[in-house]
């Protein structure tokens, strides 16, 4: 009966979810299985690429805005590290902003492997911002890193200049899909 209110058990969502059983649900027991997982966290720490041909991990020292399903310690030993607590498909998003006149690539890790989609080399001749956006399925404990990488020695990812002193220099946002 469609617009039926799904009570949620104790290990389930903590409110009641609305369900057209007939199409959705036909579980007497739960309509989410899954808990939900999302984080964003931002910085604007410079980070300079030192040399060609090497990664470099990007440390983001300020508290993810949000933060559920996730592991991150900006004032620990590790800030760059983050820790997926649950498996699933994840959509990820990494933006950053570059200095001008160099090749830049970002790339995501996940236990010190590349997530395939997740490199984005972007040539940058004014100061602006690149993008990548791609989905990964993430294992429970996996370990993710940003690392860029410049074609110039001392390339820089900079906050951006947006006037009003908040720039990022550095982005991150993931949502567990399912």
């Amino acid at each position: 009966m469609p617009g039926k209110i799904v009570e949620s058990g104790a290990a389930e969502l903590a409110i009641g979810a609305i369900a057209n059983t007939d199409k959705v649900c036909r579980s007497s027991t739960s309509l989410v299985s899954e808990p939900i997982a999302y984080l964003y966290l931002w910085d604007d720490s410079t980070l300079d690429c030192t040399a060609t041909g090497n990664w470099y991990h990007y440390h983001f020292k300020n508290a993810a805005v949000f933060k559920v399903g996730f592991t991150h310690s900006e004032g620990g030993a590790s800030p760059e590290q983050i820790t997926v607590d649950g498996s699933g498909y994840y959509l990820i998003t990494v933006s950053y902003c570059c200095l001008t006149g160099n090749f830049y690539i970002v790339h995501v890790t996940d236990d010190g492997t590349e997530i395939p989609g997740s490199q984005l080399p972007a040539y940058r001749a004014g100061k602006q911002q690149a993008c990548v956006t791609f989905f990964a399925y993430i294992e429970a404990g996996s370990v993710i890193v940003v690392e860029f990488g410049a074609a110039t020695a001392g390339g820089d990812i900079v906050p951006e200049d947006t006037g009003l002193g908040d720039g990022k220099a550095v982005s991150l946002t993931m949502v567990k899909i399912f």
